[in-house]
């Protein structure tokens, strides 16, 4: 789905820190953390729903998702 891929796209492009995903990730993005349940903790309390595998905190955008949910995801990031 196209519409998946720009929001995705969007996560990627806004966040600082390093995303571990191959370009061809489909709507999965994975970004590092030292901490990455501490990370889905966090984010959690900001109403930013992740799950986290080997060191990194995983974000997958649906049909349901919008731009809205990536500005929140962003600013919830920059909180971590």
């Amino acid at each position: 789905n196209a519409r998946i891929g720009e929001l995705t796209q969007a996560l990627v492009t806004g966040t600082k820190r390093r995303v571990v995903t191959p370009d061809e990730r489909g709507a999965l993005v994975c970004v590092e953390f030292d901490d990455p349940a501490a990370a889905v903790a966090h984010l959690q309390k900001h109403g930013v729903i992740t799950s986290w595998r080997d060191g990194s905190v995983r974000f997958s955008f649906h049909f349901y998702n919008d731009e809205g949910d990536v500005e929140a995801a962003l600013a919830a990031l920059e909180t971590v």
